[in-house]
Parts: C-alpha cells; sequence; structure tokens
C-alpha cells in the first residue's frame, strides 16, 4: 500500500503516490485512479482548495498481500489546504459515502 495525495485548485486536479515515482511512470497512469474516482469532480464539491491523503492498493503493488482484483483507493484525510485543518472522521465519511469512496 501507499500513500497518494490528490489536491483541488480551482479546477486542477494533481494525483500522485510514492510507489508512482520511484517507478517513474508515465504520468497518464498516475492519474487513472484519480480520473476513475472522479476525484475532481469530488473534490470540487467541496468549494475550495482540498487534499485527500490514502492508499492506493491491488495487483501489481508491494505484492498485493490481500489478493485485491484491480487497484483501489481507500482515503484516512481530508485536508483544507486554504485553512491547513484536516476535516473531522464525519466529515471525511460522509465526503466519501457522497462520492463512493472507500475509508480507511
Amino acid at each position: 500500500m501507499n500513500p497518494i495525495v490528490g489536491y483541488s485548485s480551482a479546477g486542477a486536479l494533481t494525483a500522485w503516490t510514492f510507489w508512482y515515482a520511484r517507478r517513474r511512470v508515465r504520468a497518464a497512469r498516475r492519474g487513472r485512479l484519480a480520473r476513475d474516482y472522479r476525484l475532481r469532480e469530488a473534490l470540487a464539491t467541496l468549494g475550495g482548495d482540498f487534499a485527500l491523503q490514502g492508499e492506493v492498493h491491488g495487483e501489481g503493488i508491494q505484492g498485493n498481500h490481500l489478493a485485491v482484483k484491480g487497484k483501489r483507493l481507500s482515503v484516512f484525510n481530508l485536508f483544507n489546504i486554504e485553512t491547513h485543518a484536516y476535516a473531522g472522521h464525519s466529515a471525511l465519511a460522509e465526503f466519501c459515502k457522497a462520492h463512493a469512496i472507500r475509508v480507511l
């Protein structure tokens, strides 16, 4: 499993993971999960600059000890970049439920 950070700043989205950076995988692959989970649209509903932190796990990632088919995203933090504050767990859970994102 590896950390991922994606953030929306006035409609821009960046998705990055340590695993992908180490392996120097093309930018198109780095953004695939962001597109699959519609992170740009999800973060845009919050009306500001936010970061999601979580884990990408599945096939081809660190031995896939959980035997997950494909690749999955699970998040553990929602951070407001403008106010430098983390959302509470209930706000994170509500956001993730509304956008079909798993919470760790």
